[in-house]
């Protein structure tokens, strides 16, 4: 049988708190996911207080003008309310790089960045409740002795 809870259903927990991603280098970052609560208030916020610039395409230089604004508002509503923090030697241009909410905004106007961690938000599979179950059990080791990691990855019947 087809569990559509199984597919579908995600934590709503995790989407406001956050999950860890591993983004390489022994650099994990504590992302929650797009459309939470605090994302949407800031968003609208954002757009509302900017909306007669983010909203002029007259001219090459109004929509040019536009976009740097949006890029700008998306870093600093995904820091306070996507990129909730990280852990590792996290490092930029060079030099070491703790969490704060301005180095969040830093590393999110990076554009390749800001696109990296939206798509690890966006993805809704990095919340489910099936994900964190399988997590958990690739981290427990048998006591008859089997090696871990001998856990049967849910298939997909599509």
């Amino acid at each position: 049988m087809f569990d559509l809870f199984k597919q579908y259903a995600t934590d709503p927990k995790a989407e406001q708190e956050g999950k860890e991603f591993d983004f390489g280098g022994g650099v994990k970052m504590l992302i929650a996911r797009s459309g939470n609560d605090k994302y949407t208030r800031m968003l609208n916020k954002a757009y509302e207080a900017h909306k007669h610039t983010l909203d002029l395409k007259d001219t090459p230089e109004q929509i040019a003008a536009g976009k740097e604004l949006s890029h700008k508002i998306m870093a600093d509503v995904m820091a306070h309310s996507i990129l909730l923090g990280w852990s590792g030697p996290a490092a930029y241009a060079g030099a070491e790089l703790p969490h704060s909410i301005e180095n969040a905004q830093k590393l999110l106007l990076l554009k390749d960045f800001q696109v990296e961690v939206a798509k690890r938000s966006d993805d809704f599979r990095n919340f489910r409740y099936e994900v964190e179950e399988a997590d958990a059990k690739n981290s427990l080791t048998s006591s008859s002795g089997n090696s871990p990691g001998e856990v049967a990855l849910p298939i997909s019947k599509d």
